[in-house]
């Protein structure tokens, strides 16, 4: 399939999948953000994930951003 498509209102969206790892002997939470001075947004299950010790996941994830972004 393709890898983005144009979403109404001119937005490219991305879905991908994101691998987490937890390679400590420790619990670990992860939050996932975007740089604040970029357009784009990303969308997920959740605003934090838990990882145990060890643990590992894939998670689906949605890139978007306008399509002026890439111009």
């Amino acid at each position: 399939g393709a890898p983005f498509v144009v979403a109404e209102g001119n937005v490219m969206q991305n879905p991908m999948r994101l691998k987490l790892v937890n390679r400590t002997t420790e619990p670990m939470d992860v939050t996932l953000r975007i740089e604040p001075r970029t357009s784009a947004e990303v969308q997920w299950n959740t605003d934090t994930i838990r990882l145990a010790p060890r643990e590992s996941l894939t998670t689906p994830i949605l890139v978007s951003a306008p399509a002026t972004s890439f111009v």
